[in-house]
């Protein structure tokens, strides 16, 4: 099995975030409203944070890829991009996690089975979420979103590839920081 967990530095960071106040959240590159090119950031009311998926090399079993890695790391550097006002205080971190398991066809053997990071729900004081999700294990993208229950398309399961040679299911769960 293949992970892409979150380096421990990030999630030092992300337990430092408890109990500070977020005032605004955005990305320097919108891609779309709410969706940022690689990676979105938070303003506290004494610099920033970074989420950010940066595209690094994943070892599989028989060969290697450039795949997204969430990365949180704290900044003083001013960021650019329209802010999103937030005003509330984090009181809990989730992380997202998504499986993809390959199985050879026909025989449903499975050939590799990858588990990764690819997102994080920030629960806050006023009872609304902050969610960062990279949806896509090939698009470095950030889709932010605010809400007081934000709820994530499901992932795409029984995905053909290959003239049917190869399966993908795709898994989510939740794990509390």
């Amino acid at each position: 099995m293949v992970e892409s967990y979150t380096d421990a530095a990030s999630l030092d960071m992300l337990r430092w975030l408890i109990g500070k106040r977020i005032e605004s959240y955005g990305a320097e590159v919108e891609v779309d409203e709410g969706v940022g090119a690689f990676a979105g950031w938070l303003k506290l009311s004494r610099g920033w944070v970074d989420v950010s998926f940066d595209v690094e090399v994943t070892d599989f079993p028989g060969f290697e890829s450039f795949e997204p890695l969430l990365q949180v790391t704290p900044s003083m550097t001013e960021r650019d991009g329209d802010p999103y006002p937030l005003g509330a205080e984090v009181t809990g971190v989730t992380r997202i996690q998504e499986q993809l398991i390959q199985f050879h066809r026909p025989t449903d053997k499975v050939d590799w089975s990858w588990w990764r990071d690819a997102g994080l729900r920030f629960s806050l004081s006023d009872g609304r979420e902050l969610v960062f999700h990279c949806p896509s294990t090939r698009t470095p993208e950030v889709h932010m979103r605010l809400g007081s229950k934000v709820t994530l398309p499901a992932p795409v399961r029984n995905t053909f590839q290959s003239g049917r040679l190869r399966r993908f299911e795709a898994y989510r769960r939740e794990v509390l920081l």
